[in-house]
C-alpha cells in the first residue's frame, strides 16, 4: 500500500453495525456513543483509544487500591503481632481463621473453637492464638448449628454482626482462665 492509499482509508466511511463490531472485538462491552454523524477510521481509532484509556486507568485504580488493602493487611499483621509479643503473663489474642500468607505473617494459631462448643447453635470458627494459658474446653455441646454469620447479608449491621463475640465463648474464657 502506498502512503495514499493509507490515507484515503482513514476517510472511508463505517456503518453503526461496523463500527459496533470493530469495538466490540477490540474492547468488550465498552462501545463507545455512535452519534449522528458519519464514521471514519480515525474516529472509530480515537473512541478505541479513549475507551482503552479508561479501561487502562480503571485497572490502574484497582492495583492502587489492591496495594491500599494489602499495606492495610500488614499494618495489621504487625499490630497483631505487637499485641502478642508484650512483656504481659498471660495472653489470648482471638482472630478469624486467617488465610495461609497471614499465617506466615502471624504465626499459626494455638486453638480453633467454635460457638457451638460452648452451648452457642452457630458456627462461626474463631482462632486463638495463647501465651501461657490453656486451651479452652468446651462447656456445652449445642446440637443445632447455623452458620448465621456466613449468611449475613450486607447492610450496616454485618460487619458489627460478624464481630460480636459470643455470650458461650466469653463466659468460659473468663470461668477457665479467670
Amino acid at each position: 500500500m502506498t502512503n495514499n492509499q493509507d490515507d484515503l482509508s482513514d476517510e472511508l466511511l463505517l456503518t453503526d453495525s461496523e463500527i459496533a463490531q470493530i469495538t466490540q472485538r477490540v474492547l468488550g462491552d465498552e462501545l463507545p456513543e455512535l452519534n449522528d454523524y458519519n464514521w471514519t477510521v480515525s474516529d472509530v481509532e480515537r473512541e478505541i483509544a479513549k475507551a482503552q484509556h479508561l479501561k487502562d486507568k480503571s485497572y490502574y485504580e484497582q492495583k492502587i487500591k489492591d496495594e491500599r488493602e494489602r499495606l492495610g493487611e500488614l499494618l495489621k499483621e504487625e499490630i497483631f503481632n505487637f499485641l502478642r509479643n508484650q512483656p504481659i503473663p498471660k495472653i489470648a489474642v482471638e482472630n478469624p481463621q486467617p488465610h495461609k500468607w497471614a499465617t506466615e505473617l502471624i504465626g499459626h494459631y494455638d486453638q480453633k473453637i467454635q460457638p457451638w462448643w460452648f452451648g452457642e447453635g452457630e458456627t462461626k470458627g474463631t482462632c486463638l492464638w495463647l501465651k501461657n494459658l490453656p486451651p479452652l474446653i468446651a462447656t456445652y455441646i449445642h446440637p443445632g448449628r447455623i452458620p448465621r454469620v456466613h449468611h449475613e447479608p450486607p447492610g450496616e449491621n454485618q460487619k458489627a454482626n460478624r464481630a460480636r463475640t459470643y455470650q458461650g465463648i466469653a463466659k468460659a474464657m473468663a470461668e477457665q482462665w479467670g
